[in-house]
């Protein structure tokens, strides 16, 4: 207790002396374990918001961003969901809120219910909310960022999601959330197609690589220029670019899908050998991946019985479905059609030769 006491009194002390240091919030965010073992937390949160209302004018203030998470953090880690979203409405409500602070309010909040998993329907109603008059030029980069991705992946309607980010990538080059502007926008442009939409893509993501020394980013841009020379055929192209992706341990977002691609480039280029090493590992180690593992049986066995040993390529089947043969999916349903197709072919042509 002496020691916080001390603490206390160099804390005053500073805020005191120095009201205008270009440290005072460093201090105060560095002082707020001290204010919540003196019961004076609510001290600390108010000083907190007090900052955040200061510099809510200017959506590009770092300090902004800064202190509104520190904000965000000791709320949810020293109050009950109550008072957080209390807070959040009162920055929602609050006479003179600029539309910038009510957008991150917002955001808070909808991020809140997601980590508390409620019903999507109560996290659209912010994004609702925060759609509705939504400004990108009187809005920081977080929330713009937040609501291009509710626009994409719930809304499914990434132009309107391209839109926001390319403000963005247009007018804040350099800026908070930039580089995910950039991955996020090349992902929707991966899928058109149009080839100069691809090309474009493409450039975003080497990008990415030769500028951003970030791995989630990396792994990304990688992967997502693997996506697009295999979307275009130009499987020598794609083949080092899936190498590249498989040779980082520690890239996990899509193995299965990589190992796919890599297997079939070697498939695409007659080298089956290869092709088959990799398709059976796909299903070996990724089983429940069910999207590669049951591409990856199908493959295995067609090119097994393209080599003449009709009776190992039913086998490679019976494999599949004795491990997959109850499970919903449009693989496992395709492999229990071949299977009777080729069970039946295999009966004919032994009866033929036997007779």
């Amino acid at each position: 207790v002496e020691e916080w006491d001390k603490a206390s009194g160099h804390y005053n002390e500073f805020r005191d002396e120095h009201p205008d240091s270009g440290y005072k919030n460093d201090v105060l965010v560095a002082s707020l374990p001290m204010l919540v073992m003196q019961g004076r937390k609510e001290e600390g949160l108010q000083k907190l918001r007090d900052v955040v209302w200061e510099n809510q004018g200017d959506p590009l203030s770092p300090v902004l961003a800064e202190m509104f998470g520190s904000y965000v953090e000791f709320l949810k880690d020293e109050f009950d969901n109550e008072v957080f979203f209390a807070q959040m409405n009162g920055l929602q409500d609050q006479r003179g809120a600029t539309p910038c602070i009510m957008g991150w309010a917002t955001v808070a909040k909808a991020d809140a219910l997601e980590r508390q998993e409620v019903e999507q329907e109560n996290v659209d109603k912010e994004f609702y909310r925060l759609e509705a008059g939504f400004k990108p030029e009187a809005q920081s980069n977080y929330p713009i960022v937040r609501l291009a991705r509710w626009k994409a992946h719930v809304r499914k309607r990434p132009e309107e999601a391209k839109v926001l980010y390319q403000y963005i990538l247009d007018n804040r080059p350099g800026s908070a959330n930039f580089e995910y502007c950039l991955i996020d926008t090349a992902e929707i442009q991966v899928q058109s197609d149009d080839p100069g939409e691809r090309a474009a893509a493409m450039e975003k993501f080497q990008q990415v690589l030769a500028e951003i020394p970030n791995e989630e980013l990396q792994e990304k841009a990688v992967l997502g220029m693997g996506r697009i020379k295999t979307k275009e055929g130009d499987y020598a192209a794609s083949q080092p670019i899936w190498e590249q992706y498989l040779a980082n341990a520690g890239w996990r977002l899509s193995r299965p899908e990589a190992n796919f691609r890599l297997a079939e480039c070697f498939d695409k280029s007659g080298n089956t050998s290869d092709a088959l090493k990799v398709y059976v590992s796909i299903y070996a180690n990724f089983p429940g991946h069910l999207d590669w593992s049951t591409r990856a049986y199908l493959r295995t066995a067609a090119i097994t019985k393209a080599g003449g040993d009709d009776l190992k390529a039913l086998k490679v089947l019976q494999d599949m479905l004795k491990r997959m043969g109850h499970l919903d999916h449009p693989g496992v349903d395709r492999a229990k059609e071949v299977f009777v197709k080729w069970r039946e072919e295999y009966q004919s042509k032994v009866a033929a030769e036997a007779g």
